[in-house]
C-alpha cells in the first residue's frame, strides 16, 4: 500500500544494523552542511535582522555592511553662496531693463551738476512711513514745491500745443478710458517736443531733481514723460488716489493757475493740495498716495516725468505696480 517501505528494504535494515547507522550519520551531517549558511546568531534574531541572509565568516550573524558611497559635504568647505530668490532675481532684471529703455529714448546727464535751476525749493513736511521704499535718507524732505519755475513760457507752451496736435490727429493715450481720468500724451510719442524735453532734461530738470534728492544727476533715469490734460468741458478732469511707480515723480505746470479752476495735486497723507504757477513744479517720492483734483472749470495741462535711479532698484515699488496693474479699484477725491 502507497505511504509503507517495501518489505526487502526493511527486512535488509533489520539484518545489516551497522550500514543503518553509518547511513544515518552520512544523512545528519548532509543536513548539517545544508543548515550551515542559514544559521543567524540569537541576538540577531532578536533584532530580527539576518534572516534570509548568510551570515558573516566571523560568525556574529550580522549582515555585511555595503560600503557607503561617498558624501558631497566635506569638512572644510565653504558653505555655499545665498543664491537671490526668483522673485527678486526678476524684479532686478526689469529694473536693468526699464534703465535701458529709458537710456534708448529720453536724455542722461553726462556727470553731476547742478544745472541751471538756482532757485530753491519748499519742503513740505511728510510723516515718517509714508512710503514703503526704504530708499530714502530719514532727513530727507519726500514733497518738494519749487520756488521758482523750470521751464521757460515757450517751453510750456510748446508742450501744450505738441499735445493737442497729437491728440487731434492721432487721438489720446488709452491708458485711461474711463471717464473721469484725465487725457494724456507719450512724449516719446511726439518727436519735436521729445528732443526739446531732452534738451531741458540735461540742463535743468534731472540735475534740479538730483540736487533737491541729494542724488547723482548722471544716476537718474526718465522712465516715462506725460503731457497730461484736465479737461472740465470733456469731463475728462481727474485722477484718483494712487501711487507712482518711480523713485520720483515731477509735475511741471504747463497752464497759468488762472487759466482753469480747481485742479491741483492732492497728498493724502496731509490732505493738503498743492496748486504751481506755470513752469513751476512739485518733486516728490513715487509712494506718496496722491490725486489730482477735478478741474471744475477750463483746462490744465502738466508735464510728468517718472524717475529712476539706475543704482536704486525699486523692489517694493515694482510690486505694488503688478497689483495695481491686476485690478486695484480707484478712489476718486472729493472736493468738500
Amino acid at each position: 500500500p502507497r505511504g509503507q517501505a517495501p518489505r526487502g528494504l526493511v527486512a535488509f535494515w533489520r539484518t545489516h544494523p551497522v550500514y543503518m547507522l553509518l547511513a544515518a550519520l552520512v544523512a545528519l551531517a548532509t543536513l548539517n552542511v545544508r543548515l550551515a549558511p542559514l544559521r543567524v546568531s540569537p541576538a540577531a534574531m532578536m533584532a530580527g535582522r539576518g534572516f534570509g541572509r548568510a551570515a558573516n565568516p566571523g560568525g556574529t550573524g550580522q549582515p555585511k555592511k555595503k560600503p557607503s558611497k561617498p558624501s558631497s559635504k566635506r569638512r572644510g568647505r565653504a558653505p555655499p553662496r545665498q543664491k537671490i530668490g526668483s522673485l527678486e532675481a526678476k524684479l532686478l532684471q526689469e529694473h536693468a531693463a526699464s534703465c535701458a529703455a529709458a537710456e534708448a529714448t529720453f536724455a542722461v546727464c553726462a556727470s553731476d551738476g547742478d544745472g541751471e535751476y538756482a532757485a530753491g525749493w519748499t519742503a513740505h513736511p511728510v510723516p515718517a512711513g509714508a512710503v514703503s521704499e526704504t530708499l530714502y535718507s530719514a532727513d530727507q524732505p519726500l514733497l518738494l514745491e519749487s520756488e521758482g519755475p523750470l521751464l521757460s513760457e515757450s517751453e510750456c507752451g510748446a508742450l501744450t500745443n505738441a499735445m493737442l496736435l497729437h491728440g487731434a490727429a492721432g487721438g489720446w493715450d488709452s491708458r485711461y478710458p474711463l471717464a473721469g481720468y484725465t487725457r494724456e500724451v507719450k512724449v516719446s510719442d511726439m518727436p519735436a517736443a521729445l528732443e526739446m524735453l531732452n534738451g531741458a532734461l540735461r540742463s535743468t530738470l534731472l540735475p534740479a531733481a538730483a540736487s533737491a534728492f541729494g542724488l547723482d544727476a548722471s544716476h537718474l533715469r526718465v522712465n516715462e514723460a506725460l503731457v497730461v490734460q484736465y479737461d472740465a468741458a470733456s469731463g475728462h478732469n481727474a485722477l484718483p488716489i494712487h501711487r507712482d511707480f518711480s523713485l520720483l515723480t515731477m509735475n511741471v505746470a504747463l497752464s497759468p493757475s488762472d487759466s482753469y479752476a480747481g485742479g491741483g495735486t492732492w497728498f493724502e497723507h496731509s490732505g493738503e493740495t498743492l496748486v504751481c504757477e506755470r513752469g513751476g513744479a512739485l518733486l516728490h517720492a513715487g509712494g506718496l498716495p496722491h490725486c489730482g483734483v477735478p478741474v471744475t472749470r477750463g483746462v490744465r495741462h502738466l508735464l510728468v516725468l517718472f524717475l529712476l535711479a539706475a543704482p536704486l532698484p525699486l523692489l517694493a515699488g515694482r510690486l505694488q505696480a503688478i497689483g495695481a496693474a491686476a485690478g486695484t479699484k480707484p478712489q476718486f477725491f472729493s472736493q468738500p
